[in-house]
């Protein structure tokens, strides 16, 4: 949490900006000791309600369902000789929002020295109901742009884009290959297409 202000996925609310009609998500820390990447990580509630208000998710459209069935994903991984199995490094995070609609993602932070601060998200927050839309239609978009758009550049990597769009389960990349070359190609190309779209395919 301590780099996310430099790395821009929140910032601090400026103080004439403070009074702004906004929403707070309440959160709390889930710690993770065997973890080696994230040993504490915090959660924002965006179902927490008062009395005779709606949460935030019930504000929201939630939006079209693009999460792959599971039998189809575990067809696919079985469908030839070598299961591939990786993840998108913080996905959520890497999805910008507008800045109209921060101030409803707002939070209080204490920091060190007992000062109560007020931040707000820059990017997508894991907990929103709208949140696996936003990220799969972001990875259809962006594979569908790679195929399209960077044919030439990339002609090289189209069938993995291809293959890549048909197998993500949020954002968890489920598939097979037939053999060990196969296996080196798709790696070597995924991680092309996806660093393109500026995110980190790791697994």
């Amino acid at each position: 949490f301590k780099d996310w202000p430099t790395d821009n996925i929140i910032e601090e609310v400026l103080e004439d900006q403070v009074n702004k009609s906004a929403h707070y998500l309440p959160h709390r820390p889930v710690i993770k000791p065997n973890s080696t990447t994230t040993k504490i990580r915090p959660v924002f509630d965006a179902s927490a309600r008062e009395k005779d208000n709606p949460s935030l998710n019930q504000c929201l459209e939630k939006g079209v369902n693009l999460i792959e069935l599971i039998p189809a994903i575990l067809l696919r991984f079985r469908q030839q000789r070598l299961g591939v199995i990786s993840d998108i490094s913080k996905a959520f995070l890497q999805i910008s929002i507008h800045s109209e609609d921060r101030d409803f993602l707002r939070f209080l932070w204490c920091d060190k020295e007992n000062n109560l601060k007020v931040f707000r998200h820059r990017r997508v927050v894991f907990g929103i109901t709208s949140s696996p839309f936003l990220l799969g239609a972001s990875l259809e978009y962006h594979l569908s742009k790679f195929v399209k758009e960077y044919d030439s550049k990339y002609a090289f990597a189209k069938e993995t884009a291809k293959k890549l769009s048909n197998s993500f389960y949020v954002d968890n990349c489920v598939t097979s290959v037939s053999n060990e070359r196969e296996l080196e190609t798709f790696i070597k190309e995924a991680i092309i297409i996806m660093t393109e779209g500026k995110f980190d395919l790791r697994g």
